[in-house]
């Protein structure tokens, strides 16, 4: 295991907490899109400087959620 998988756990522990199903997070500027114990946890990425520029697309309706990721 590394850091950043520790932390993935810590922010899927909080917003189980919170009793939240999605935990939005950035400052790696890397995408990422994955489910934890029921937490969809999503890091857009950055459509800034970089290498590998995207976002993510977030849908609510009717309750439900969907999650893409997109690239530019």
């Amino acid at each position: 295991r590394d850091k950043y998988e520790d932390r993935l756990d810590t922010l899927t522990s909080q917003a189980l907490d919170a009793g939240a199903d999605i935990a939005l997070f950035g400052h790696t500027h890397s995408q990422y899109l994955s489910e934890n114990e029921g937490v969809t946890l999503i890091n857009p990425g950055s459509v800034g400087d970089n290498y590998y520029p995207g976002y993510a697309v977030l849908t609510i309706e009717n309750g439900k959620y969907s999650a893409n990721l997109k690239a530019l």
